[in-house]
């Protein structure tokens, strides 16, 4: 080797993880400069800490399901447990809205498939939610694929449920809120109905873990709002964001969306949306995770 690459050489020492100790048979004031490898064996303690601390409480909230509730007494099966998510009372009010807005839709135009309106109720739109969830665990690239023929993509279920016509109709009509009555300076109002029931029972029957998290999702968005934000994957172009806090076994307990900077006073800052989404479980010993 020159003498040239000699010199250029840098020679990376480990470095050593130190930690302060106290004996009970030293005076403290004797170890304050001690350093001691962390790799050292023998009786050791930690030095109590110093100065404003925080106030670390001990976890002593409820966790997990809500035992003393009798509705979920009566859970027999997943289904039982999603009718107490997702209730009748919903399903009937989303079929009512629904109805209303065909209604005001069929007096300002006119179609073939608009005159053809027959009106909803709660069991269609209980097969219409449960066919859409199916979706998104079996996949095709397009819609009308779910009733084709071919063999390459048939499947019995979607047909079995709704028919194809019948259920892009009700895609083009469902409504969760009275357009003529909701509040519009709200930009979150076609759905906000159902964000504070959902919201409401996932808070009714389940108490979060001691660890919980806050984080972020997209969900995949095609329509045109003005809050909508771009995301990275190729299939998807544009997403709605949504907050949510979860606890360590995936529960979602808690989920705010995100309506833009300008409309939005909750989700402007992390502070705000932490403190919004843990408003009901503040003083408790909760371990909150996230991230920037």
């Amino acid at each position: 080797m020159s003498s040239s690459d000699t010199s250029s050489e840098q020679i990376l020492l480990p470095r050593l993880c130190h930690r302060r100790v106290l004996h009970s048979s030293e005076d403290e004031s004797s170890l304050e400069n001690e350093r001691v490898d962390s790799n050292t064996t023998g009786d050791q303690e930690w030095l109590d800490p110093r100065g404003n601390q925080p106030n670390i409480r001990a976890f002593r909230g409820k966790c997990g399901v809500d035992i003393h509730n009798i509705s979920l007494q009566n859970c027999l099966n997943v289904k039982d447990f999603y009718a107490l998510l997702v209730t009748e009372e919903m399903l009937q009010q989303r079929s009512d809205q629904t109805n209303i807005y065909a209604v005001q839709k069929q007096s300002i135009s006119t179609s073939r498939r608009i005159d053809k309106w027959v009106p909803t109720n709660k069991q269609e739109i209980k097969r219409l939610f449960g066919l859409i969830m199916w979706m998104e665990l079996v996949k095709y690239p397009t819609i009308n694929l779910y009733w084709s023929r071919d063999p390459q993509y048939y499947h019995p279920f979607p047909h079995n449920v709704i028919s194809r016509n019948r259920f892009e109709i009700l895609l083009r009509m469902l409504h969760f809120c009275n357009n003529e009555t909701a509040d519009v300076t709200n930009r979150l109002y076609k759905i906000q109905p159902i964000i504070d029931e959902l919201n409401q029972n996932f808070k009714k029957y389940y108490h979060p873990t001691e660890l919980i998290c806050i984080d972020e999702s997209m969900i995949p968005f095609r329509g045109r709002i003005i809050f909508r934000q771009y995301m990275k994957q190729k299939r998807h172009k544009y997403g709605i964001k949504i907050f949510k806090l979860c606890c360590d076994l995936g529960y979602t307990y808690n989920f705010s969306v995100y309506s833009g900077k300008t409309f939005d006073k909750v989700n402007t800052t992390p502070t705000n949306i932490v403190m919004n989404l843990c408003e009901e479980i503040f003083h408790k010993g909760h371990t909150l995770c996230t991230d920037n």
